[in-house]
């Protein structure tokens, strides 16, 4: 029997599951994290994928015959609506989405899923970001408030709750690693653009891969930003992207974040399809795949390297150079981080349970308050119960 098969047949309760994406952050950390939260008798929840949608439905057949052979496939150009519409109508039943789709379908299939085809969802977990645009999020906040929706919808962040990361950023603060007062900050990425002519159900295609801050490097920014928000940090960027020559605040000093990126660009028009003046530094020769960031203080620096291969980090410092192995650095986290490892399992654990508390089927909230940033790449938006606030930001 699979652990889904023995979770059904138990007295746990029950979540079905629609999942929109399969690539990556799909078939990698949330389907890993399902099986887990599945495979743990003592957890009172557990999800049930009943479907999985690609344009093609070439992704969630893999997802499917890999992880969830119990789902349905859905694909076509009104596969996503045709899921909510069959697979999460179970009476008594609750139901949630995971959208774990490229990044400039987050915001349409967020609003979808308040909007219309799913009666009583109780949950929607949408990879970071909500949306690509400012007015993307006002977009989301205004489809909270027309439909009322009173589920429970998180943003997914999972650098912050990498153990990797937790351990950095303790043993920053505890001076473990002693790197100074920080100077400056810097991350560089390569991009992996489709290519002209790319196969019409693909869901990129038409799109590109946006650059380094609307697709993937989101992540690496967010990442740097818990980092330096555990020193006392902060950062402010501009809306709708990130420009060159923002200045972080550390006490009195004022240091730089270089991304990689024009100063011109802020983001991709995906509406439009087209690039704000400025032309993006792409390094032809480089890897398909390649990221990296640096956070240099004024006695030493701190590096990460990641590839398609895997991941190092390193740190220089007034001893010398020492290399720090993944272990080490886990020892440092926090006791949260540690006890569920996988922060994709820590999230949908917080995101579960939130869900099955709120109430039978339908959760309490029913007043939202939206406050937002000046970075909608930093949307996360949690649910509240009547009279406290969501948080877009």
């Amino acid at each position: 029997m699979s652990a889904f098969q023995v979770a059904n047949s138990s007295n746990r309760r029950g979540i079905i599951l629609g999942i929109s994406g399969a690539g990556t952050r799909g078939q990698g950390n949330l389907a890993t994290a399902i099986n887990n939260i599945a495979s743990d008798p003592e957890l009172p929840f557990f999800f049930d994928p009943v479907g999985v949608y690609t344009p093609s439905g070439n992704g969630a057949r893999t997802l499917k015959t890999r992880f969830f052979p119990q789902a349905t496939v859905f694909e076509g150009p009104r596969g996503y609506e045709q899921m909510m519409k069959t697979s999460l109508r179970r009476e008594n039943e609750i139901a949630a989405v995971i959208i774990a789709s490229p990044n400039q379908c987050h915001e349409e299939q967020t609003k979808t899923a308040m909007k219309g085809g799913i009666d009583g969802v109780s949950g929607i977990y949408v990879d970071k970001p909500i949306a690509l645009l400012d007015t993307g999020v006002q977009g989301v906040s205004e489809a909270i408030r027309e439909t009322r929706f009173s589920g429970v919808i998180v943003v997914g962040l999972p650098f912050r709750l990498d153990p990797t990361i937790q351990g950095l950023g303790e043993m920053l603060v505890d001076e473990v690693l002693d790197i100074g007062d920080v100077v400056s900050i810097s991350h560089r990425g390569t991009l992996n653009l489709v290519k002209e002519g790319e196969e019409a159900g693909n869901w990129k295609c038409g799109y590109g891969m946006g650059d380094p801050i609307s697709m993937f490097g989101i992540h690496l920014v967010d990442m740097q930003i818990e980092l330096m928000a555990q020193l006392g940090n902060t950062l402010t960027i501009s809306p709708g992207g990130i420009v060159i020559g923002k200045t972080w605040r550390h006490n009195n000093s004022r240091f730089t974040l270089d991304t990689g990126v024009d100063a011109r660009i802020q983001y991709y028009d995906y509406t439009n399809k087209t690039t704000p003046a400025g032309e993006l530094h792409v390094d032809v020769d480089a890897p398909e795949f390649s990221l990296n960031w640096e956070i240099i203080g004024n006695r030493g620096s701190l590096k990460m390297n990641q590839n398609r291969d895997g991941k190092s980090i390193q740190f220089t410092g007034r001893a010398g150079e020492h290399e720090l192995t993944e272990e080490e650095i886990a020892k440092h986290a926090p006791d949260y981080c540690k006890t569920h490892g996988h922060a994709a399992t820590r999230e949908l654990l917080d995101w579960g349970t939130a869900i099955t508390q709120f109430g039978e089927y339908h959760p309490a909230a029913s007043f939202y308050k939206v406050m937002r940033n000046e970075w909608v790449g930093h949307a996360i938006m949690l649910s509240a119960r009547s009279g406290e606030e969501i948080r877009l930001g």
